[in-house]
């Protein structure tokens, strides 16, 4: 049978009975049937962007229907909402997709059709509106008597105006990151598991973020007095139950989009001339460079368009028009600029950034954040699995190195991974030397779903273990699919044993047992016949997989066996081991056909050709040996360990391997030219230690295990440049106060080094004393001293110590010591007279005398050990980091004022260069960076994108910037405004309106509302320094002689004459606070003191009202906008009563604000 679709006739052909051929004209109903027929090949799975693709590339018919059976139910349902007249808007449908067909090789975000085609059917449905306003203008008054139009929208007689025109705008504000899963999960009714295909995301995420975008779009419909319940919002999200389009608009939609591509026939092949005209409308003036960024503008604001409880009546003709926004369009694709609202992206790759992220350092193509202990290739080549340290299994896109899916279930390792031979299943194992879980599980590939688990129990742990232990928890498939064999399971085995399981059942079938040492390798033969194994027996054993029995022994190396692989063809085994040998066996008979001695213990194997050997050694090099000369012809380097597992991809030309240790991502190799694939360049390849920006915020600097340091563009992620060669385990970088020297903790902690900032030219060494290592570094205030924390042997113990040096010389001054274990982190007071320290074991931070290596005090409360210690800006507080949290002491006393509760962990710590706000790493159900408020304690916001410990954050010095690095290995740029990840320009025109809320959230409990009231306002300088002129008055000065006379009448005989003065004094507040407390350490009176008491009792009151809080935000708000009006109203600021902390801050501001960077 042939389907001509764009004639609309039916030809059978293939009936029996008497050849025949009959045309006739098809029923809407029947063309639709065949329009399904015809998408048959096309899976409801298939991405947007595949089946675009295919439109565009190939012209594709099927492609081409699939997207509008997919999404003409939310088009159709869309254009109902604007326009309420059911043709009308049938007509605007039929032109949405006429512009689709058009314009389909200028889209660039394929991926977000949804969201495109919502733009566009937004628009039409409006000029279709428009022009509908336009025709009624012209009729006569009595057309407001002429009969309802039965066909009108039933759903058209609701009222909610004002509420929509809320909902719609608050839909509109989200961020792309939630708006695009709102958008098909609620608008659309795709299953979460639809919608996280066709946006490449993990379900787990796409979960995540469809959960925060609808509790944010709650919040903030709450927060302008509309408060709705999470049932009632889903159902205004969705729009109840909408019927889809009809088989006859389907169809003549098809048609004739498929005919207005090839430019003018249209209106001959079912589209109306109105339609047609309607789709040249929107396509008016729609320019490639225009459309990218009116586009973009559109579609934020007709995302809400389908909202459907509230959506299906036509506003009228004098408030048909959209809100007036105050964010600009998203700039075009390639600029490297963040777009409005939504998801940024690393333009170098195309990948995806973390909500809230700025730039990424490195890519994230096969970079898995963990150890990967195993890698896979599928049958077709195509996917590539690995088992990860973190307990996930990831799929990658074999040619992008692209993450297709995360597996989790695991709670330790994922110590192996085995495509069955047909590619639809997964087989993993979890473990370890210490693991809770060993099962094995069994994955559908296409799905994701776990299928089966099996095989696993209570694991253990062995203290001490020779070499890598994923020996213990291979798995393999047979060649035909239906066994699973594996190892022990457990490295305390005692059985030596590997077992076989039925892949169907999950039920174990036999054993295979004889090995006198564990069994550490093993592999199937091609036939499926025979399992090779390899042991610390020193042996190679072949079984029988029907019995379990064993067939023959190969002796010949003197070491364990690590590693085994069968040539291509069957015909021979290769095994290598600790003895430093490779042997390659005769797979029929058992006979040694070669010996080849290699250099060093092999630890994984492969045949890349029959003839060509791939080994895997300690040192993180892979050989390629020629089996007919011996000789090595290639190596492959480098891994930053050992390599644990090597796989051949099936056509050949691609080897993968992994390493041990911080080895965190899978390594591809061209092996026909050697040519290292992935990961990509630009990357550090282990984790990061440390991050910190040049003291001109022009680039960013960090340090990494993987023995280099590397200097990035900031704002687009580039790698300016690198230094490299003897650097060991680079971490804790630290720029001199007068950024002209750069000191960094070197070659595992045994040197400190210093560079010349502006050359890079290294300076000098400051090589560790004795046994044991560097960890911590910090410049003393003035640049001439650094101090580093250490660990050091005193006879026959390992101490923790701070050692003071010369900058100039490098000798060392002083030695403070006292801690019983390593110094994790130091940290001079501003004024250099004291140094904190903490040390891992420790649960107390230790202040000590710079001039004197004295130990002043100790502050105790944290558990277990100290992370990281750092003073504010005036030194009259101390921040410290542990495991459980952050905690703020004052530093005269010693007590403890308040903690910062809300994460599991805190890893790292670090103060913004206005004092006023902390950023931190720690680990909440998901590892993230943050933000806290330093005078109250709150957080502010936080954001996640790393995959493992985040050990370094660090402030760009205007502020307006966080850079964190990761065990993962990577280093993310965060916009701590939340203003740029949206696209909004430097400086907002803000409403009169605006303005008052803005100052009113100034004095708020809500911090982070506060937050991005202090940033709204210090982007909007014109307007936010003249309210703060306006409202923020100098503390006014006491007269001397009248403080000393009121305090004098507080011992007066008269009891009026003593409450006039209490009154006095308490209006004076924080101006009469140093006198008050002169007074009461004179002894006074008992009714003096209780008098001051109260009085300073209701100062420090005051000191935490919320105009005061008020007061605090808005000299930050002064500092950040940082114009010459904003220090106009600093100085006048700076003029109030010196004690005053206004005037003090004010002033300490203004110091800042002389000191920084031109820009």
């Amino acid at each position: 049978m042939a389907f001509g679709l764009l004639g609309g006739t039916i030809r059978e052909e293939d009936n029996p009975g008497p050849a025949r051929t009959s045309t006739m004209t098809a029923s809407p109903s029947l063309l639709l049937k065949h329009l399904y027929r015809l998408t048959a090949t096309v899976s409801d799975l298939t991405p947007d962007a595949t089946l675009l693709g295919r439109f565009v590339r190939d012209r594709d018919e099927a492609a081409f229907v699939a997207l509008v059976a997919r999404h003409g139910t939310m088009v159709l349902r869309l254009c109902r909402r604007v326009l309420g007249d059911l043709h009308a808007a049938e007509d605007a449908f039929q032109a949405a997709f006429l512009v689709l067909a058009r314009r389909a090789a200028s889209i660039r975000r394929r991926d977000a059709l949804a969201a495109w085609l919502h733009g566009v059917a937004y628009r039409v449905a409006l000029k279709a509106r428009a022009a509908r306003t336009r025709r009624r203008l012209h009729e006569t008054t009595t057309s407001d008597l002429a009969p309802p139009d039965r066909h009108a929208d039933p759903l058209a007689e609701l009222t909610a105006r004002e509420l929509l025109t809320v909902l719609d705008e608050e839909v509109r504000r989200l961020p792309e990151v939630y708006r695009l899963p709102v958008i098909l999960c609620c608008l659309e009714g795709q299953t979460q598991e639809e919608a996280a295909r066709q946006l490449d995301w993990t379900p787990g995420s796409l979960q995540g973020r469809l959960e925060r975008g609808r509790a944010l779009l709650r919040t903030r419909l709450t927060r302008r007095g509309l408060s709705l319940p999470a049932a009632l919002l889903g159902t205004a999200l969705g729009g109840g139950a909408a019927a889809a389009a009809p088989a006859w608009l389907v169809v003549s939609t098809v048609r004739a989009a498929l005919a207005f591509a090839l430019r003018g026939v249209a209106v001959a092949e079912g589209a109306p001339a109105r339609v047609v005209a309607l789709a040249e409308g929107a396509l008016t003036g729609m320019t490639t460079t225009a459309l990218k960024v009116v586009v973009a503008l559109t579609l934020t604001v007709g995302l809400a368009a389908g909202v459907g409880l509230l959506a299906h009546q036509t506003p009228p003709a004098g408030r048909a028009r959209l809100l007036p926004s105050r964010t600009p369009p998203a700039q075009a694709e390639g600029t490297g600029k963040p777009r409005e609202g939504g998801q940024a992206r690393d333009e170098r790759v195309g990948d995806p950034l973390p909500a809230g992220a700025l730039a990424r350092m490195g890519s994230v193509r096969f970079w898995s954040g963990s150890t990967v202990q195993s890698v896979a290739f599928a049958p077709d080549g195509k996917t590539l699995a690995s088992g990860n340290a973190d307990g996930a299994v990831r799929l990658w896109e074999a040619n992008t190195g692209k993450e297709k899916a995360v597996l989790k279930g695991y709670s330790n390792a994922v110590m192996a991974v085995a495509f069955s031979p047909d590619g639809k299943w997964l087989a993993t194992r979890g473990g370890g030397p210490v693991f809770q879980d060993n099962s094995i599980r069994l994955w559908e590939v296409s799905t994701g779903k776990e299928v089966r688990c099996f095989g696993g129990f209570k694991g253990g742990f062995l203290p001490s273990h020779n070499g890598s232990t994923a020996w213990a928890f291979r798995v393999v498939f047979s060649p035909d699919g239906a066994v699973l064999a594996s190892g022990a399971g457990d490295i305390a085995d005692r059985e030596h044993l590997l077992r076989l399981w039925d892949v169907g059942t999950g039920k174990e079938l036999r054993r295979c047992q004889g090995h006198q040492q564990p069994v550490r390798c093993f592999a199937f033969a091609p036939a499926g016949k025979t399992l090779a194994s390899g042991s610390g027996d020193q042996t190679v054993r072949l079984w029988d997989v029907a019995t379990g029995k064993e067939r023959q022994q190969l002796r010949g190396h003197q070491g364990m066996v690590n590693a085994l692989a069968y040539s291509l063809d069957g015909k021979a085994l290769a095994s290598g081991g600790e003895d430093r040998v490779l042997c390659l066996w005769d797979a029929a008979s058992g006979k040694e056909l070669q010996r080849l001695k290699v250099a060093g213990p092999v630890k994984s194997v492969v045949f890349a050709e029959d003839q060509t050997l791939a080994w895997g050694d300690d040192q993180g090099a892979i050989h390629l040996v020629d089996l007919k000369t011996g000789r090595e012809v290639r190596r492959l380097e480098r891994h930053l360990y050992g390599v644990s597992d090597l796989c051949r991809s099936p056509d050949g030309k691609v080897l993968a391997s992994v390493g041990n240790g911080l080895d965190f991502a899978v390594h591809l190799w061209d092996l026909g030219t050697g040519q290292q694939l992935s990961p990509p360049p630009g990357t550090h390849r282990a984790q990061v230690g440390s991050v910190t920006f040049t003291p001109d915020g022009q680039q960013l600097v960090s340090a990494g295990w993987d023995q280099t340091m590397r200097f990035w563009e900031p704002a687009t992620g580039k790698e300016l440049r690198r230094v490299e060669g003897g650097l060991g385990m680079a971490g804790c970088l630290a720029y001199s106060p007068d950024g002209k020297i750069l000191a960094g903790v070197a070659d595992g902690g045994f040197t400190v080094r210093l560079w010349e900032a502006a050359s890079h030219k290294e300076l000098r060494q400051l090589p560790h004393p004795g046994s044991g290592s560097f960890q911590a570094l910090a410049f003393a205030p003035d640049g001439k001293t650094l101090l580093t924390g250490e660990s050091r042997l005193f006879g026959t113990n390992f101490e923790g110590v701070l050692c003071l040096w010369d900058v100039a010389t490098g000798k060392e001054l002083r030695v403070f010591r006292g801690h019983r274990a390593r110094v994790e982190c130091v940290a001079f007071s501003p004024d250099g007279k004291m140094v904190a320290s903490g040390s891992e074991r420790e649960p107390a931070v230790r202040l000590w005398e710079t001039a004197t290596g004295k130990e002043l005090r100790q502050l105790d409360g944290h558990q277990i050990y100290v992370q990281a210690v750092t003073f504010s800006h005036d030194g009259a507080l101390l921040i410290s980091v542990g495991m459980e949290g952050i905690r703020l002491w004052e530093v005269a006393t010693g007590k403890e004022l308040r903690q910062f509760a809300g994460l599991q962990r805190v890893s790292s710590l670090v103060l913004s260069p206005d004092g006023r706000t902390l950023a931190f790493g720690g680990y909440d159900n998901g590892y993230v960076v943050g933000l806290g408020e330093v005078e109250t304690g709150k957080e502010l916001r936080r954001w996640e994108g790393h995959r493992n410990l985040i050990c370094t954050v660090a402030f760009a010095p205007d502020g307006r910037t966080l850079a964190s690095g990761s065990h993962d290995a990577q280093v993310l740029v965060w916009d701590v405004t939340g203003l740029r990840e949206k696209g909004r320009p430097t400086q907002l025109p803000l409403a009169r309106k605006e303005l008052e809320g803005l100052w009113a959230d100034l004095a708020g409990t809500d911090a982070p509302r506060a937050h991005r009231a202090v940033w709204m306002l210090a982007t909007a300088p014109g307007q936010g320094v003249p309210l703060l002129e306006d409202c923020l008055r100098p503390v006014p000065a006491a007269d001397p002689r009248r403080l000393v006379r009121l305090i004098a009448d507080l011992d007066s005989e008269q009891f009026k004459t003593r409450e006039d003065a209490t009154s006095a004094l308490e209006r004076l507040g924080e101006a009469a606070e140093a006198s008050l407390r002169t007074t009461l350490a004179k002894q006074p009176s008992p009714e003096v003191r209780q008098r001051v008491e109260q009085l300073l009792q209701k100062v420090e009151a005051a000191a935490q009202s919320p105009e005061r809080l008020r007061t605090l935000r808005g000299l930050q708000v002064l500092e950040h906008s940082g114009t010459p009006e904003a220090k106009k109203v600093l100085q006048a600021l700076a003029k109030g009563a010196p004690e005053a902390r206004v005037t003090r801050e004010a002033k300490a501001t203004l110091e800042r604000l002389a000191r920084r960077p031109t820009p």
